[in-house]
C-alpha cells in the first residue's frame, strides 16, 4: 500500500518531460494507476529546449524509413486537432542548391511527404520561382528554384504541462522537485517499494505493481545514469557527476554494477527522441535494478483544416 493507503500503481514514471508527462497521461487514459515524478520542474530540460517543430522527418525519406515518417505525420494531425491553442501550421521555404540534390529528388520527397498521410490537413508543397516569387524574400539572389512545405509549430513546455494536467485531472499522482533515490523489489517479488525525496528531504513512499517486473523511466538521455544509480543505491547528478549518498543507504561497499548478471531479466529501453527518431537498447537486470521503457502508443485522429495565413519560415538547404 502507499502512503496514503491506496492500492499500489499499475505504473511509475521517472521524468517530467513530455515523454514522461505523455506515457502518463495516455496510461491513465486507459484506466492504469499511474504515478510520475520529477527531480527538477516540469519540461525543465531538453522538452523546453527543443526547435518546437512537429514534423514527419522529412529527411528520413532518403533513408526509407517510410513507416517512421507516415506515423510522425499522423501524430502531427492529432496534435493539431487536440491542440490548436498550443500549435499552428507552419510553411518552410526549400531552396534547391543543384550541388545537393537533384530537383526530381526534392520534388518525389515531398510528393511523398504529402501523401504518406492520407488525412493531411495541411497545404501540399509547391515548387516556386524564388525572384519572382514572395517565398523568395530575404534570400540570396542566387537562390532561383525552390520549394514551399508544411509543417507544424507547437509550445513544448505548454503541451508538456497540458499533458500533466489531463493525467492529473484522470487521477494520476504526480510529484514536481521530487527525485527518486530507490526502487526495489518487495520479499515476495510482486511489488516495486519505490522512495522518493521532496524539498526539504521530505519522503514519500509508493508502491508499483510489479506485472511485467518494470518501473517506467522518461529520464532519457540519462536513463542509463538513473538505472545505475539506483543500483547501487547512490544518486549521481548528471550535471556535474557528483554523487550523494543517502543516508538510508550503506554505500560504503556498493554491489559492482555488472551489466550482464546470471539468471538476469532483459531490460529494453525505448528512446524516443524528439517526434520522429527513435532507438532500442537492451541492458540486463539484476533483481534490485530498475526497468526503464519510454514508448508511446502511436494513434491516429482526423482533424479539421487549419487556418491557410500560416507563417513562412526559411528552410535549410536540404531536408
Amino acid at each position: 500500500m502507499n502512503e496514503s493507503g491506496e492500492a499500489p500503481l499499475d505504473l511509475f514514471v521517472v521524468g517530467g518531460g513530455i515523454n514522461g508527462a505523455g506515457i502518463a497521461c495516455d496510461a491513465v487514459g486507459r484506466a492504469l494507476k499511474v504515478g510520475l515524478c520529477e527531480m527538477h520542474d516540469f519540461a525543465s530540460a531538453t522538452s523546453s529546449a527543443s526547435t518546437k517543430l512537429i514534423h514527419g522527418g522529412l529527411r528520413y525519406l532518403e533513408h526509407y524509413e517510410f513507416r517512421l515518417v507516415r506515423e510522425a505525420l499522423q501524430e502531427r494531425e492529432v496534435l493539431l486537432a487536440k491542440a490548436p491553442h498550443l500549435s499552428f501550421p507552419l510553411r518552410f521555404v526549400l531552396p534547391h542548391e543543384p550541388h545537393l540534390r537533384p530537383r526530381w529528388m526534392l520534388r518525389l520527397g515531398l510528393f511523398l511527404y504529402d501523401h504518406l498521410d492520407w488525412h493531411m490537413t495541411l497545404p501540399k508543397s509547391i515548387a516556386v520561382n524564388l525572384p519572382s516569387s514572395r517565398f523568395g524574400a530575404g534570400l540570396k539572389p542566387s537562390f532561383k528554384n525552390g520549394f514551399v512545405y508544411s509543417d507544424a509549430w507547437v509550445d513544448d513546455a505548454r503541451l508538456v504541462i497540458s499533458n500533466l494536467k489531463s493525467a492529473r485531472q484522470m487521477g494520476a499522482s504526480i510529484f514536481a522537485r521530487h527525485r527518486c533515490v530507490s526502487a526495489r523489489r518487495s520479499e515476495s517479488g510482486k511489488l516495486w517499494n519505490i522512495e522518493l525525496a521532496g524539498p526539504d528531504d521530505a519522503k514519500v513512499s509508493l508502491q508499483a505493481w510489479a506485472h511485467q517486473l518494470k518501473v517506467d523511466s522518461a529520464t532519457d538521455p540519462r536513463v542509463q545514469q538513473f538505472i545505475a544509480a539506483l543500483r547501487q543505491n547512490r544518486w549521481v547528478y548528471p550535471e556535474t557527476g557528483a554523487t550523494c549518498q543517502q543516508p538510508s543507504f550503506d554505500v560504503t561497499n556498493p554491489p559492482p554494477f555488472d551489466p550482464t548478471p546470471p539468471g538476469a531479466d532483459a531490460i529494453q529501453m525505448n528512446g524516443v527522441g524528439g517526434t520522429t527518431a527513435s532507438s532500442e537498447q537492451s541492458v540486463a537486470s539484476s533483481d534490485e535494478s530498475v526497468d526503464a521503457t519510454a514508448s508511446v502508443p502511436v494513434t491516429t485522429a482526423e482533424a479539421p483544416a487549419p487556418s491557410s495565413d500560416a507563417p513562412v519560415t526559411p528552410a535549410t538547404s536540404g531536408p
